[in-house]
């Protein structure tokens, strides 16, 4: 809000986006397969300095390619001019980057926003995730999320996993992927996930395939 306020919101995202590349460089091992979900705030997608910032070149200092790039947009952030954001999603989609939904069914577009940018990735709001294994109505909202990512071929994260059980239901629920401190804490270098963890991601799938 500071930096939109200052006419900064460019630079602080060029910032955050050049950190994390860093971060990744450091973490990755060649060939640098791994996804790396980058925050962007909607209303700088279709700036100019955006797009120019974001070069093949610049990516290849990194040794990154554009489809390990996913834009991660979040509800929160009121669009002010929605065809230009079309428009500029279409032109990255275009160029093989990917494009994330966050905070899906907290924000203000909702199933409009999915519909209109045919996403890559719809992120679950960690408010739908949280005791999910003793509500029905969560989880039935969560159910109806995956059928629908099957009709669209939309992959399913959710966000905020806290508890195994959580893990369990969302699972069994088949969303996809999933994020949240059971899984792994926020740190300023990038780690992989503990083994205990993998191994009960392994397990709770092989159970629900049995």
């Amino acid at each position: 809000t500071l930096a939109s306020h200052h006419h900064c919101l460019w630079e602080l995202e060029q910032l955050c986006r050049t950190r994390a590349f860093e971060s990744a460089f450091r973490f990755m091992i060649p060939p640098y397969s791994k996804k790396l979900f980058i925050n962007v705030n909607p209303n700088v997608l279709h700036d100019e300095s955006f797009q120019k910032g974001l070069t093949k070149e610049y990516l290849n200092e990194f040794q990154i390619s554009p489809g390990n790039i996913i834009f991660e947009i979040t509800e929160r952030n009121m669009i002010r001019d929605i065809d230009g954001f079309i428009a500029a999603v279409d032109h990255y989609k275009s160029q093989k980057y990917k494009i994330a939904i966050d905070d899906t069914g907290a924000g203000y577009s909702g199933l409009n926003l999915i519909s209109d940018i045919s996403p890559n990735y719809i992120k679950l709001d960690m408010k739908l995730t949280r005791h999910i294994h003793s509500d029905r109505i969560k989880s039935a909202l969560v159910k109806g999320m995956v059928e629908l990512s099957k009709a669209s071929s939309i992959s399913i994260i959710a966000e905020g996993i806290e508890t195994e059980k959580e893990l369990e239901t969302l699972i069994d629920l088949g969303v996809h992927y999933g994020q949240g401190y059971f899984i792994q804490r926020p740190d300023k270098d990038v780690k992989e996930i503990r083994p205990q963890v993998v191994e009960l991601v392994r397990e709770l799938n092989d159970r629900k395939n049995d």
